[in-house]
């Protein structure tokens, strides 16, 4: 079961033209069966007040929107059952820029599940 989940920065600046990683965590007792985790990764563009989704996790399987997405960000998927739920934003652009928001949900072998969003 996750106990509680860690966004390390507020706020950060990215450098441009290169790879940045967002990082995200979350605590738990024991390993997390990875077909149990769900977690997505969006945005909301400067200016916009639209959330855009970028990335998601389902059942171990990573989907994006649109195919062009999977070449621009990623997530670190021998480590999320360890707790690693960062986002990896390949080659930054000033596109990236905007307010991310993270969703994740486990579900345990109880049904019951867990569910944290963060901005």
């Amino acid at each position: 079961m996750v106990q509680y989940l860690t966004l390390f920065k507020p706020k950060m600046t990215l450098q441009l033209g290169t790879r940045n990683i967002i990082p995200c965590s979350f605590h738990t007792k024991r390993l997390l069966n990875p077909l149990k985790v769900e977690l997505e990764w969006g945005k909301i563009p400067v200016g916009k007040d639209k959330y855009v989704p970028l990335i998601r996790l389902k059942e171990n399987q990573v989907t994006t929107p649109s195919p062009d997405l999977l070449d621009l960000y990623d997530l670190f998927m021998s480590e999320i059952s360890r707790g690693n739920c960062s986002l990896v934003i390949r080659h930054t652009t000033t596109q990236d820029s905007g307010t991310y928001d993270h969703y994740s949900n486990h579900y345990d072998t109880s049904n019951d599940s867990n569910i944290y969003k963060w901005r």
